[in-house]
């Protein structure tokens, strides 16, 4: 029942990183193909599909708890989440939130990103600031 109030955001930036993503490892593979002379045909297509169904942000979650859940697997597993109140500062750039934040354990902020729609973006940054009214925009 709580998971019904949580606010989903989808990835915006999903196609554009997959391309890049898919041509990064391709071009790796045709490294290797070419170094060892092996014959890699199936991985070539194989391998860049599974790699980012496992490891790229799908979608993004504020949940009741407080807390902005990064999910990936098709929304399946959370890949991090950080605490609201531990986000410092957020930088806006066109289609792209940067989120510096610092936990209990670090030394440094750490920073992240997520790439939202501009209708998605002005409503987290409304919704973070509302729940933590001490992060810095610029």
């Amino acid at each position: 029942m709580e998971e019904a109030d949580n606010m989903i955001f989808i990835n915006r930036g999903l196609k554009r990183t997959s391309i890049r993503g898919y041509m990064a490892v391709l071009l790796l593979f045709a490294f290797f193909y070419f170094v060892t002379g092996g014959d890699w045909k199936f991985a070539l297509i194989v391998f860049p599909s599974v790699f980012f169904l496992l490891f790229m942000d799908i979608k993004y979650s504020i949940t009741n708890e407080n807390t902005l859940e990064f999910y990936h697997l098709f929304g399946r597993s959370k890949k991090k989440t950080i605490f609201i109140s531990d986000i410092s500062e957020i930088m806006i750039n066109q289609h792209r939130l940067s989120l510096d934040y610092k936990t209990s354990e670090d030394l440094y902020p750490r920073s992240t990103f997520l790439e939202l729609t501009e209708t998605d973006m002005k409503i987290i940054v409304d919704e973070l600031m509302k729940r933590n009214p001490k992060i810095i925009i610029s």
